[in-house]
């Protein structure tokens, strides 16, 4: 048994790790329940609210642990809600508990997946250093690769760099090669394959319809933003659709160059709803904030009120 200061520190991780996993489970409730209605959302808003899906479930983890950190203080706010929050013998841990066995389980989850997510990034590094050897560069920050693929996609975390294939090259005007290559400046400037990748990253831990789900989400909000920062440009709304109609069929049954994961690419990728968005066919509207806070509040709050009822249904079921 472990005492005094360390146990303390023990407990507050496994209240952490708790509410986190019912945090999770109240927002994929959430997301599978909304998922279809995400895309009716005015573009800058949606971006956040999806960062804030993603996060909920950590800033829930901390909010909660840190207000049992404070359990021992005579704040009337703690005293008041204690009732209803609380986490029995805090100063004390047993090795030989399922306290012990959650933080072992959620160590062990929480390195497996970020060291998957290192590992598959330390490949797409290597891999993209191979490509880039084979690239000519076109113009500031643009390289050719001389490919018959038909692709074109914005790479880098720290030094961003476009690519364009010689197949796409071949197989497309010089004003949808403007497009195309202004919609990956766009990626560029936004810092779109890093956000990518720690969006994905965050979205990882939760099950996989749902990380399915938030990654696409993202993935459309992304690309919609990239498109219409080319509709400032000489090029109308129409031509944009139609030369991301002619790259998508272009692109069918084409080869991936590269992980869709790690880069942000003028492909396919949810075609019809971006070809709506830029045709003027979807009516978008604004996150109500007051809403998003609340909702934020509320599963903070139920997974802080649920840490007591959890601790005594698993203890109706383990020795502790």
């Amino acid at each position: 048994m472990i005492e005094g200061t360390l146990a303390l520190w023990l407990n507050i991780s496994a209240i952490a790790v708790i509410s986190f996993v019912a945090a999770n489970i109240i927002v994929s409730i959430l997301v599978a329940i909304f998922d279809a209605k995400v895309a009716r959302f005015e573009l800058k808003s949606r971006k956040v609210a999806l960062w804030l899906v993603v996060s909920l479930p950590w800033v829930a983890a901390f909010v909660v642990a840190l207000y049992f950190s404070l359990s021992d203080l005579s704040s009337p706010f703690v005293q008041q809600t204690g009732a209803y929050a609380h986490w029995h013998h805090m100063t004390t841990f047993e090795l030989a508990s399922w306290h012990a066995v959650t933080l072992i389980l959620a160590l062990l989850g929480l390195s497996f997946t970020v060291l998957k997510k290192l590992r598959a990034l330390r490949q797409h590094q290597q891999s993209m250093q191979s490509l880039h050897g084979l690239s000519t560069p076109l113009s500031d920050g643009v390289y050719q690769l001389k490919t018959p693929e038909l692709s074109a996609f914005a790479s880098g975390f720290i030094k961003q760099r476009c690519y364009i294939t010689s197949g796409l090259l071949a197989n497309s005007s010089e004003d949808e090669q403007q497009v195309i290559l202004m919609h990956e400046r766009a990626h560029m400037a936004s810092r779109d394959p890093l956000k990518k990748w720690l969006f994905n990253l965050l979205a990882s831990f939760f099950v996989i319809p749902i990380a399915q789900r938030l990654k696409l989400q993202m993935v459309l909000a992304m690309e919609q933003a990239a498109d219409n920062a080319v509709i400032g440009s000489k090029y109308s709304s129409t031509f944009i659709a139609s030369t991301l109609v002619k790259v998508a069929r272009l692109n069918a049954g084409s080869h991936n160059l590269v992980d869709n994961e790690m880069v942000s690419s003028f492909g396919a990728e949810i075609l019809e709803q971006r070809v709506y968005s830029l045709l003027g066919e979807l009516t978008l509207k604004p996150i109500s904030s007051p809403l998003t806070i609340t909702l934020m509040i509320i599963v903070t709050a139920v997974s802080a009120y649920s840490i007591d009822g959890i601790h005594h249904l698993i203890e109706t079921l383990f020795t502790h």
